[in-house]
């Protein structure tokens, strides 16, 4: 293979000399540059700067891997959609939650303008304070800010003993309800 240089007609004989040498090694690495923006395929270790560079609002470093995979997927198509029901189900169901969101016109008798409800539904794991604060936090900076809104937590039984409780996280009433 023929070393074909970059660099402009001025440069200096050092600088010839530096490319020429490191030019042929890099030359022979493979850098998969692709791979490091694709969620799918970024190594776990570099995921939070993919977060990072794809600006995702809320990030736990404890979450699961596919969690943290599923949340970056999704950034791109939440900062298109925020502050609309699409947004707040791809940020909260990226996050392993089930969403259901009815709107003030939906509910019987109709709530008051500009209010609605979100219940994320749990199953096969309970929910811990920090999941809460997670959820809690991307609702807030992925809703609509001229609206109210109201989460609530549902946790579905599964074959194993459960045990439910409801909390109050930061003024907002948190509802765990069982099926």
């Amino acid at each position: 293979m023929t070393f074909k240089s970059i660099l402009p007609p001025n440069a200096t004989p050092l600088e010839l000399a530096t490319e020429q040498v490191t030019g042929e090694r890099i030359a022979t690495l493979s850098v998969p540059i692709k791979d490091m923006w694709n969620p799918e395929t970024c190594p776990e270790t570099h995921l939070p700067w993919l977060a990072w560079a794809l600006s995702v609002d809320v990030w736990d470093n404890t979450w699961s891997e596919a969690i943290k995979r599923s949340v970056i997927a999704k950034a791109l198509q939440v900062h298109a959609l925020k502050g609309t029901r699409g947004a707040l189900d791809k940020a909260l169901s990226a996050q392993g939650f089930g969403v259901a969101i009815r709107e003030w016109w939906q509910t019987s008798p109709q709530g008051s303008p500009n209010t609605y409800t979100a219940t994320l539904t749990v199953t096969e794991r309970p929910l811990n304070d920090k999941e809460i604060i997670l959820a809690e936090r991307t609702f807030n900076v992925t809703k609509r800010y001229s609206q109210h809104g109201t989460l609530s937590f549902v946790l579905q039984p599964t074959t194993n003993p459960v045990h439910t409780a409801s909390a109050v996280v930061s003024g907002v009433t948190t509802t765990v309800y069982p099926s």
